[in-house]
């Protein structure tokens, strides 16, 4: 655009001051204040309305926090109008545009169990040149309003599956213990209970323990497996409580919506439900483990429980696949016979490795440092090795110092490991939460229930089994697992690891894809995975399970992200409405 020239324009103004034939000047005096004034009303104005948007935040903040401190941790009325006040002040900064802020007006009421905060803020702001028209200041004046049912709305039941494998040992673990309990803090408070909310915990390796919870309401549903679920859990020999994963078929479709018949370990069905067995008790035969470390998990048996004990499918299977068929016995006469006829049983006696068995050692979940670490150690040997500790059942009635107890005492990095299996934990995740019948718990009578899974790992799906060296070449049948071994072949018809990895995920996302069409909210978390193509494969696992990929999924790096992402779904569960 050109520019006009300015030459005419002060020849023109020359000849304007110089005129004798009107009053000119006076006019144009006249004229610059309300032109003055209207400019300096656009710059005042404009500012106070910046003020005023600044203002409306700290309101809202305040009114949020107010009724937070109320309604989460019990303060007085008194206390909690000052938490409010110290949020208004922390996001109107002293001498923001040049603004005067009055003292806050909070009001925080407690009554017919709703908490409301009410706010109001007024700010006086300076002008710069509305002055001269004789204006000062511009007050500007917002208000907020945040209320909260005293009770929750709904009954929320919430259960946290977390990753108890070897990679979790030392520092990571120390920070999901310190984010899990912030989780608890900040869903109780001061409470020593939460009324309307029910909590519970699923640690998991490649493998969950709710094999005893099951049977003490449903007897029928767990196969009893004489000399060993038959005997008391405190006995070396007694079962944990783990299971191994329901039947299912092999080679599954990729269609994460469809459930594919037969495949009993996707859905919350329980035996006896559309054809499906008995859970199987889960047991670690006695079998030299060349995994990712070393052990010497072969234990003695008692004489008279070895018929029992050697006839476990799993037991029985482990021991020919590594000793052959030679290494039975008849049943009624005790003549040496090969497995592979009738009416046998393995003979300890004729097991060739026998001089290398072990007592069994008293197992705990519980991490030690080394072989020697006993009894807070995973190093066996024990039928139980691997297994975790028993789930925490959700229950409405637990208090905040059993869950922050629970997830500092059982709640351990499993060491030496077998591997990290997500999908047997969702599946078990799924049933706990949804089938009371089987895990039942008091809810609070004529409200809706919101049910809620918070999912954290820090692992790939994995499990190495390096096998065997024998004179007929490598047999892979010593890492035991939820799908007992590579070599049995559970869930695809090859060994091969890349494929049972990729089954294990279309499991994973067929139960996810189930547990949400149930209604159950999934929040997950990914903590400190590797940032490569089979890490980033995991975190896009984990995002699609999530009920919502954007808000729902977490990947974090760092304790402190962690923990701010087990507080944040925290608060999530209690949120609050806030209303203008």
């Amino acid at each position: 655009m050109a520019k006009a020239p300015i030459a005419p324009i002060l020849a023109r103004a020359r000849r304007l001051s110089g005129s004798t034939c009107a009053s000119v000047l006076p006019i144009m005096a006249a004229a610059l204040v309300p032109t003055m004034a209207m400019i300096g009303a656009g710059i005042d104005y404009g500012r106070a309305y910046l003020v005023a948007s600044k203002l409306q935040g700290a309101a809202d903040a305040g009114a949020l926090a107010a009724v937070r401190a109320k309604q989460i941790v019990s303060n007085s009325a008194d206390a909690a109008q000052a938490i409010g006040a110290d949020y208004v002040r922390a996001n109107f900064p002293a001498g923001y545009a040049s603004a005067a802020l009055d003292a806050p007006s909070i009001v925080v009421k407690d009554e017919n169990d709703v908490i409301t905060a009410s706010v109001t803020l007024s700010a006086a702001v300076d002008t710069a040149v509305l002055r001269v028209i004789g204006i000062d200041t511009l007050r500007v004046s917002v208000s907020a309003l945040a209320e909260a049912s005293e009770k929750l709305p709904t009954a929320i039941e919430a259960l946290l599956v977390l990753d108890n494998t070897g990679s979790m040992q030392g520092a990571r673990m120390a920070s999901l213990k310190t984010a899990a309990k912030n989780f608890v803090d900040t869903i109780y408070g001061s409470r020593t209970t939460r009324d309307g909310f029910a909590v519970g915990i699923l640690p998991y390796n490649t493998m969950v323990n709710v094999g005893r919870l099951v049977r003490s309401q449903k007897p029928g549903m767990v196969a009893a497996r004489p000399g060993f679920t038959d005997i008391p859990v405190t006995d070396p020999l007694g079962w944990k409580g783990c299971l191994f994963a329901d039947e299912t078929v092999q080679n599954i479709s990729a269609d994460r919506f469809t459930i594919d018949s037969g495949a009993y370990d996707l859905t919350d069905n329980m035996p006896g439900e559309g054809g499906m067995p008995a859970f199987e008790p889960f047991v670690y035969p006695p079998v030299y483990v060349n995994s990712f470390q070393d052990i010497n998990n072969r234990y003695l048996i008692p004489a008279t429980r070895q018929n029992d004990f050697f006839a476990i499918p799993t037991v029985r299977t482990a021991l020919v696949r590594m000793h052959g068929q030679d290494i039975c016995r008849d049943r009624g006469t005790g003549a040496a016979k090969r497995c592979d006829q009738p009416n046998t049983v393995i003979a300890f006696d004729r097991l060739p490795d026998r001089s290398l068995y072990q007592s069994p050692r008293a197992y705990s979940h519980k991490s030690g440092s080394g072989t020697n670490a006993s009894p807070y150690n995973l190093w066996g040997p024990s039928p139980n090795y691997q297994c975790p500790a028993e789930a925490l059942p959700i229950s409405y009635s637990a208090t905040k110092a059993q869950l922050r107890s629970y997830i500092d005492n059982e709640n351990e990095a499993l060491l030496p490991g077998t591997g990290t299996f997500h999908n047997p934990a969702m599946t078990w995740a799924y049933r706990m939460i949804q089938r009371d019948d089987v895990f039942p718990r008091t809810r609070p009578e004529n409200v809706p229930v919101k049910k809620i899974v918070i999912f954290m790992t820090d692992g790939n799906f994995d499990s190495r089994d390096d096998g065997r060296s024998t004179s007929s070449g490598k047999v892979l049948d010593t890492a035991y697992t939820a799908y007992k071994t590579y070599e049995d072949r559970l869930i695809i018809t090859s060994t091969s690891r890349t494929d049972t990895i990729e089954h294990l995920a279309r499991r994973f996302a067929k139960t996810c894809e189930a547990m949400k069409a149930d209604g159950i909210e999934i929040y997950t978390i990914a903590f400190a995975l590797n940032n490569n193509a089979e890490g980033n494969a995991t975190r896009e696992m984990f995002r699609t399970c999530a009920t919502d990929r954007n808000t729902h999924f977490f990947s974090v790096a760092t304790g402190a992200d962690l923990n701010n992402a087990f507080v944040t779904i925290a608060a999530e569960l209690i949120r609050l409405r806030l209303s203008q």
